[in-house]
């Protein structure tokens, strides 16, 4: 599996541009059954770097917590 980068440029009528970077995580097919649930939803990330033992790096997703009422999917 690799990380992709992209870098993404938006034109404003010839007077200049605002550049932005995506890096993005392909998630393996195997793994989309446990994924569906959290598309679509506000998440927090927290990113760990591993002991050089180990070394890499580990991602965790947790579903953001609700601070009002649910919101109806229809209206967003």
């Amino acid at each position: 599996m690799k990380l992709y980068r992209r870098v993404s440029k938006q034109h404003y009528f010839k007077r200049g541009f605002y550049e932005y970077e995506q890096i993005t995580v392909p998630i393996p097919k195997e793994f989309h059954k446990l994924v569906k649930p959290f598309l679509g939803r506000e998440l927090d990330i927290l990113v760990k770097l591993l002991p050089p033992a180990q070394e890499g790096l580990e991602i965790i997703l947790k579903p953001k917590k609700a601070s009002g009422p649910p919101r109806n999917p229809f209206y967003t």
